[in-house]
């Protein structure tokens, strides 16, 4: 077996993190007659840096339009949602979806002094409202849904600012990502978990680890959770058990286990029941879904 050391694991990691970054990632949204699309960069402040962000909107949008905001999972772009679902038919319902990219974070303001969760809050959100005057300042008519990863940032926003959300989504969320120790089968991806969340106990993954946010919280208060996970998933018991300590306190949420893996084999199909809660969520009309 061959040891590196530890500058030349964190060389290593580096250059696997620029490479999945150069890739080419074809574009190919799928969007509907009555939904329209647009891309734009924040230039960050915080961030230091340009932040693209896909917005999916009714063709012809009304007042008090609610307001999506979908994370994507590790390893993919801010186009993940609107290449691989159907979720663009949800604008039709005047509801605005928007979809951060995440700049290679994990959502949050790490260890390291990257602050995303500080951009998402004070640049992107204003500037969604500066944008589109129809959006909702409204938390009943606010949502935040991630994947994996993004399922993980989705409810740690929803923790951390339940006045501004009332729903929170996750499809086969890593909610145990700050609980991660250094595995030496995974070196490089604990070496990242270690730059990111800091070292075991430290202020970065208290702060940030839904688990202990979830014991704090006030569920009268807090969104409502809606989670799925696939049957052959790693992360399926630790879904398993987030949904049991919601229970256990009394939070409002729902957890169904899926058949399926870690890939949008399983959340694609799982698309329009989201869809239909979220619209249930803010009060509008159902869709209609072609069998």
């Amino acid at each position: 077996m061959r040891f590196f050391s530890y500058p030349v694991l964190l060389l290593l990691l580096s250059l696997v993190g620029c490479q999945a970054h150069e890739q080419a990632e074809p574009d190919h949204p799928r969007l509907t007659s009555a939904t329209r699309l647009v891309d734009i960069e924040i230039d960050s402040v915080i961030l230091h840096r340009k932040i693209p962000v896909r917005i999916i909107f009714p063709a012809t949008p009304s007042p008090n339009a609610a307001v999506v905001y979908l994370l994507h999972g590790a390893g993919a772009s801010f186009r993940e949602w609107s290449n691989n679902s159907d979720i663009a038919a949800l604008a039709a319902h005047n509801v605005i979806l928007v979809m951060p990219d995440s700049a290679g974070s994990y959502y949050i303001n790490d260890a390291r002094g990257f602050r995303y969760e500080d951009f998402f809050f004070t640049e992107l959100i204003p500037r969604i409202h500066e944008r589109f005057p129809d959006a909702s300042h409204d938390r009943n008519r606010t949502a935040i849904v991630g994947i994996s990863r993004g399922g993980y940032g989705a409810a740690v926003y929803g923790f951390h600012h339940p006045e501004l959300f009332s729903y929170v989504g996750g499809l086969s969320s890593a909610l145990n990502l700050a609980q991660r120790p250094f595995r030496w089968h995974a070196p490089l991806e604990s070496l990242e978990y270690g730059r990111v969340f800091g070292p075991s106990g430290s202020r970065t993954r208290s702060l940030n680890d839904p688990f202990m946010l979830l014991e704090s919280a006030r569920p009268a208060t807090s969104p409502y959770f809606y989670l799925t996970c696939g049957d052959h998933e790693v992360l399926e018991p630790i879904n398993q058990s987030f949904s049991k300590l919601l229970a256990l306190h009394f939070f409002a949420f729902s957890f169904q286990r899926l058949r399926g893996e870690h890939n949008w084999s399983q959340w694609g199909p799982e698309i329009p029941a989201l869809e239909d809660s979220l619209l249930a969520h803010f009060g509008l009309s159902p869709m209609e879904h072609t069998p």
